[in-house]
């Protein structure tokens, strides 16, 4: 392998056109730093201009720094010419390297000093400017990236020398990860030979490789080979950073996680919930590189969740020359090329075996996404012609038609003039070719309703199916309606995808009807039911039952009454649909829960009826009932009697109270009896009953007058009399009947006389009597009024 001298993988091309006037130029006596020359830099990302106050990510940043010299200056030995880049760049490659002009003559040296961001040039061949009668210019060509010293998302204003103020910023560029994976490669600055790849998985957490059971199979080209020992790499929580990262990294082992089976590696990245994984590794070029693309490929294979998604790489090889050509000498490198014919092909999809001379299996690999069928190397110790076949292996793809057809290699060692072995191989065909037709199918679609033979009259007249291919939609749909009774198929489907993955075909509604949920089930064999629910509106029809009987003052109020619910649609005849008996322990309360609100799309009207309640009249507004009961009455009249004497005493007052009383208790308020309203009362308008039961009304004065005693008599049917009574006052008259006739000396006394007794003058008793057995004429009248209304004067 020939020593590199110059560093492409930045592209470090050093064009140096270095001219003179035309005048001799002696030579130096001391060297000195060149600044008296005119500077005029190109500067580009990616061979691309760049755009002042332009955001980049991190790219690659092209200086192009053109000296041109005026005629008088003398370049000696030992001159430099420096050149500064601003600090937020730093340079790709630091290593010294030859200062060339025309024919490749070693003007002088490069040297790179990255902490003073300088580029110098020491001239060490004068002589050269002496033979040439052109300009002196100088061209220098090399390339830098981003230093830690510019932050990201910050405008930076900076001077770039021979080219002017820039005010550029630094940015993540991120794509995403659509699959879950990403791998890329870079190629090492010091060393050209090396890729350093890195693979990421899961980096948003959330990808399709989170999950358990995560493998990667990388099968290195057969013109790279793995470095040993460079497989590093950590579990990762949060990939985008922050003060936190390294607390959030997990251990990955590659000694336990990675095995090996010839120049494939396969990474066991376990479970993904939650967090990633990075991986980095090296490969060593050991075979040629394609210097036109100035590419070199290394593609993986990730297997997550029961699919293979295979995943391109490349590392662009900025650097060529000094790359690894290794002479393959006494090996053998066997390809071949796989076509496919009909669809995309497909990294690692197509299996190859090379049989040896005895039949042998000695080596297995699969083609990449270009068809390039490449093995290993085969190294022959002896010389002699042999022959190879390469076989594809029918690994059952669907609706791929194999190639049974074998290639032949035949390998011919011979020993060259130096005395090395040489090896080459020819072959009968390069390649194999595979016809892919995809396997088609059809899927039924039927749609159903429960929405209680669309009771609400909310069913569409047609519904929109989408279809969906691994819960991706497709863009194809169907129309369902009554004149395809509700069902169609999508037809002549894939059948499997472009990874041979059986294809998870679904449906979904495209617009689920207002009020309606939608569910599918079924499957892609026996076909879908996409089912439309809709639970009719209901209502609650309610109400309270009230009395209006005095709080059932009668005693006819029934335990229970019974409550109809009645509907009418569209003004037909109100049937019952429901009853409800609902009594003291509902609190007269009814209830129709549940009933529905539409029936055949139209809006059913309700309402209520009772069963007839005797004695009762029932009034219905709304959803209230109420029944009336007006309850019997009565009058009850109480009359006041004197028994005094005719007020003989004259005691009588002029007015007396009485209470009446319902069944032992006042009712109402007192009421005054007197002389001008004939010493009587009527109540009217009293209840004849309570609680059922007849009350019994009484009579009682409040107080009796001094000297009387009350007394009732009567009932609350015939009335009452409250008769006060009072014993008048009585006195005594005696009256002696004198004689004045000498002892009836005549004989003409009387045997007996009357006398008449007058009171004031009236008279009011009379006595007959004679004498007593003592011969008195005496005789006394007793028990006489004392009183009339004032004291009385007796005289006879």
């Amino acid at each position: 392998m020939r020593k590199i001298s110059k560093y492409f993988s930045v592209f470090i091309g050093l064009l140096f056109l270095l001219l003179s006037s035309g005048v001799q130029l002696s030579k130096p006596v001391q060297a000195e730093e060149l600044k008296n020359y005119s500077l005029n830099t190109t500067f580009q990302i990616n061979k691309n201009r760049v755009v002042d106050g332009a955001s980049y990510g991190e790219g690659k940043f092209y200086f192009s720094p053109t000296f041109t010299f005026p005629d008088s200056v003398v370049i000696k030995d030992g001159d430099q010419i420096t050149y500064e880049i601003p600090e937020q760049f730093e340079f790709a490659v630091t290593e010294e390297t030859d200062l060339e002009g025309e024919g490749g003559e070693v003007l002088g040296k490069i040297r790179f000093d990255q902490t003073k961001h300088k580029v110098i040039t020491t001239i060490t061949n004068s002589d050269y400017f002496t033979r040439l009668n052109k300009k002196k210019v100088v061209t220098l060509a090399f390339t830098a990236g981003w230093s830690d010293k510019m932050l990201f998302n910050k405008p930076t204003k900076m001077h770039i020398s021979g080219y002017g103020d820039v005010t550029l910023s630094r940015v993540v560029i991120d794509d995403g990860e659509p699959l879950g994976a990403s791998k890329w490669g870079v190629q090492e600055k010091t060393n050209p030979n090396l890729i350093n790849w890195r693979i990421r998985l899961n980096r948003d957490l959330i990808s399709p490789t989170a999950g358990p059971n995560v493998k990667v199979t990388d099968m290195i080209p057969a013109n790279q080979e793995i470095v040993p020992g460079s497989i590093f790499g950590y579990y990762f929580k949060n990939w985008f950073g922050g003060t936190s990262t390294l607390q959030l990294r997990e251990t990955f082992t590659p000694s336990t996680a990675v095995t090996f089976s010839g120049n494939t590696f396969t990474i066991d990245a376990g479970n993904l919930t939650g967090r990633g994984l990075f991986i980095g590794y090296q490969t060593r070029i050991v075979g040629e590189v394609d210097k036109t693309s100035a590419k070199v490929y290394n593609d993986i294979n990730v297997y997550a969740n029961g699919r293979n998604t295979p995943i391109q790489a490349f590392a662009a090889i900025t650097q060529t020359e000094g790359t690894g050509t290794a002479k393959l000498s006494d090996e053998v490198i066997f390809k071949a090329k796989k076509i496919l014919n009909g669809r995309t092909l497909k990294s690692r999809e197509f299996q190859f075996e090379l049989i040896d001379e005895n039949n042998q299996v000695v080596q297995t690999t699969t083609a990449d996404a270009r068809g390039d069928i490449i093995f290993s190397k085969v190294k022959f110790s002896t010389n002699g012609v042999f022959t190879y076949k390469i076989r594809e292996v029918d690994n059952g793809l669907h609706g791929v038609t194999y190639d049974t057809s074998e290639v032949t290699a035949t390998v011919t060692v011979t020993t060259d003039p130096s005395g090395d072995r040489v090896a080459s191989a020819s072959y009968d065909k390069t390649s194999f070719t595979n016809t892919y037709v995809p396997e088609k199918m059809n899927l039924s679609i039927t749609k159903t309703w429960s929405d209680v033979d669309n009771q609400d009259g909310k069913r569409p007249s047609s519904v929109e199916v989408e279809l969906l291919a691994d819960g991706t939609r497709t863009g194809q749909s169907l129309t369902l309606d009554a004149s395809n009774n509700w069902q169609a198929s999508f037809s002549n489907l894939d059948k499997y995808d472009s990874s041979d993955n059986e294809i998870a075909y679904t449906v979904a509604e495209k617009t689920v009807p207002t009020g309606y949920r939608s569910t599918v089930t079924g499957d892609m064999t026996s076909g879908f039911v996409v089912t439309n629910s809709h639970t009719p509106e209901t209502l609650t029809v309610a109400g309270t039952k009230t009395w209006d009987d005095a709080d059932d003052q009668d005693g006819l109020r029934p335990a229970s009454i019974t409550v109809r619910l009645m509907k009418s649609v569209d003004g037909s005849q109100p049937v019952e649909v429901a009853s409800q008996t609902v009594g003291q322990a509902e609190d007269w309360k009814y209830s129709f829960k549940n009933q529905p609100k539409y029936e055949g799309g139209k809006e059913i009207a309700y309402s209520i009826t009772e069963d007839a309640v005797a004695d009762y009249q029932s009034t219905i507004t709304g959803y209230q009932v109420t029944n009336t009961h007006t309850p019997a009455k009565r009058t009850v009249s109480v009359t006041k009697a004197w028994d005094d004497g005719n007020d003989q005493d004259g005691k009588r007052p002029s007015t007396v109270k009485v209470q009446l009383y319902a069944d032992g208790q006042k009712s109402g308020t007192e009421v005054t009896l007197k002389a001008e309203d004939g010493w009587s009362h009527t109540w009217s308008d009293l209840p004849v009953k309570k609680s059922g039961h007849e009350i019994d009304y009484t009579v009682k004065e409040v107080s009796s007058p001094s000297g009387y005693t009350a007394s009732v008599t009567g009932d609350m049917s015939t009335g009452f009399t409250i008769t006060n009574s009072h014993t008048p006052s009585t006195t005594q008259f005696e009256v002696t009947k004198v004689w004045k006739d000498k002892s009836n000396q005549d004989g003409k006394r009387p045997a007996t006389i009357t006398v008449n007794l007058l009171a004031d003058g009236e008279k009011v008793s009379d006595a007959t009597f004679g004498p007593d057995g003592d011969g008195n004429w005496k005789h006394t009248f007793t028990n006489l009024p004392e009183y009339k209304m004032e004291l009385r004067l007796f005289t006879v």
